[in-house]
């Protein structure tokens, strides 16, 4: 699903369309296959914490992410998020993006580089639109059922990353303005 976020009819750019025009990464030459996968994984996950998901519906290519997300949930303080898939904005830099939870983003690939701008803009949403978080961390569930990788964030990371970030809103927004 693509999202399109407004503000008084205006269109703000999405965290990770910023992110993708500025070339913090490049999925032009993926196979298809692999974001639809992660959009069914999404939803998997997205349903089960809802307690709506009918587990017989599940596709068996994403079988293993969906276990992999309840080994997490049940960890060792079982996790029960009450908000899902939240879209916020910033009125004053002028984005928006969906957390999948208020403290996490859920991957279906592996930790690549530009994750923690992605979160630290993440972080930076919730902050801002008072939702409280204590971590922002990252989750790559398993495709074999394990328990996930899990990279959390330390403050100074996520302050770093977030003034990356902006700094690539601005270009990216002066760019804009540019016709470029």
């Amino acid at each position: 699903t693509t999202h399109t976020y407004r503000i008084d009819g205006k269109i703000l750019p999405s965290v990770t369309q910023i992110l993708k025009a500025e070339e913090f990464f490049n999925y032009d030459n993926l196979d298809p296959f692999y974001a639809e996968r992660g959009k069914m994984i999404h939803r998997a996950t997205e349903l089960y914490d809802r307690g709506t998901l009918d587990e017989s519906t599940v596709d068996e290519r994403i079988r293993g992410y969906l276990e992999s997300w309840k080994k997490y949930r049940e960890g060792q303080e079982p996790y029960a998020p009450e908000q899902i898939e939240i879209s916020l904005c910033d009125r004053t830099y002028g984005f928006a993006g969906t957390l999948d939870r208020p403290d996490l983003d859920i991957k279906s690939g592996a930790p690549e580089k530009w994750h923690v701008f992605q979160v630290a803009a993440y972080s930076h949403l919730a902050r801002v639109n008072r939702i409280p978080v204590m971590t922002h961390k990252t989750v790559y569930l398993d495709e074999n059922g394990e328990f996930p990788t899990v990279k959390i964030y330390t403050p100074l990371e996520l302050l770093r990353a977030r003034d990356t970030f902006l700094c690539a809103l601005n270009v990216h927004q002066a760019k804009k303005g540019m016709g470029i």
